[in-house]
């Protein structure tokens, strides 16, 4: 496999952010702030054609459903929002999104805190911490390196 020649896919006088490729490899989801806050857009990945503005009140951060039928995003307040769309032709049409979730997520700023699972039928989320604990301790992430080791560590080394 060689990579080709850099083609120019967009020019815009703002940054286009977040960009993510449909299942079928035929559209880029991406968020935009040119006209103010982020909201996500769709546009055809090759060839012609505008894009589809898909949020309606702020989104950033879209992810594809492997089904080919739903494009999930996060709104500014941390919430999912999901919606469903078809393709007819080189048209993209995009059902009004709604509520996919009424929790909110963890606020990790700029990174993902979402993705679906690979049959679609779920969502791998982070949510904040539900302790009496002070926010500077329940927001954290403990990183185990060589498991295995650590396990045969506490167990004294037994079932070898």
């Amino acid at each position: 496999m060689r990579a080709g020649e850099p083609q120019s896919f967009a020019r815009t006088s703002s940054l286009l952010t977040f960009a993510a490729v449909s299942p079928d490899g035929k559209w880029l989801a991406y968020a935009n702030a040119e006209g103010g806050p982020y909201e996500v857009y769709v546009r055809p990945l090759t060839g012609r054609g505008g894009q589809v503005q898909i949020s309606n009140a702020g989104g950033t951060m879209p992810v594809w459903s492997k089904n080919g039928r739903e494009l999930f995003y996060r709104t500014e307040d941390q919430r999912i929002m999901v919606a469903n769309y078809t393709v007819t032709g080189d048209s993209f049409i995009a059902e009004r999104p709604r509520a996919w979730f009424g929790k909110r997520l963890t606020n990790l700023g700029m990174a993902t805190n979402l993705d679906v699972a690979p049959d679609g039928k779920r969502l791998v989320v982070l949510l904040p911490a539900e302790t009496s604990e002070a926010r500077e301790s329940k927001s954290h992430v403990t990183l185990v390196v060589n498991f295995f080791d650590e396990i045969r560590r506490r167990v004294g080394g037994q079932g070898r």
